[in-house]
């Protein structure tokens, strides 16, 4: 099954993302990953110390000529796509069968609300902060 997993940018609990992963049921044979930090950088060590093979879907910011760009010039007068992260995030969509995502509160879960809409299976795992650090909730 190709799954994404994706969520907070300051989470860096590999134990967390195990169980979440477990707990998705899902058999990963393709980890498809936003090249994010947090948990994007996690799950990509879990794949390779997994051997799982990895998809990897980069912000574009460059690719003026993609469907749905919209330009704009950057503070060094650079054109660029403002919309490069969600027409990223439409391909990817597109492209996974099944996603993890592991976010705490106040955090902006965009791409749950497009995964649910593509009715993909998508298992929720939620993180809360307990002394200053990110630790999984059951």
């Amino acid at each position: 099954m190709r799954v994404l997993i994706t969520g907070s940018k300051n989470l860096t609990d590999l134990n967390m993302l195990k169980i979440a992963i477990i707990e998705s049921k899902f058999e990963i044979t393709e980890l498809v990953t936003d090249m994010e930090e947090g948990i994007g950088e996690l799950a990509e060590k879990w794949a390779i110390m997994s051997g799982i093979p990895i998809k990897k879907f980069p912000i574009e910011w460059n690719n003026l000529k993609v469907e749905g760009a919209e330009i704009k010039i950057n503070k060094w007068r650079k054109p660029y796509n403002s919309k490069a992260a969600a027409c990223r995030d439409d391909e990817m969509v597109g492209y996974i069968e099944g996603a993890i995502t592991i976010f705490t509160d106040g955090d902006k879960d965009y791409i749950v609300k497009k995964i649910k809409d593509s009715e993909k299976p998508l298992y929720q795992h939620k993180a809360e902060i307990l002394n200053k650090k990110y630790r999984y909730q059951f």
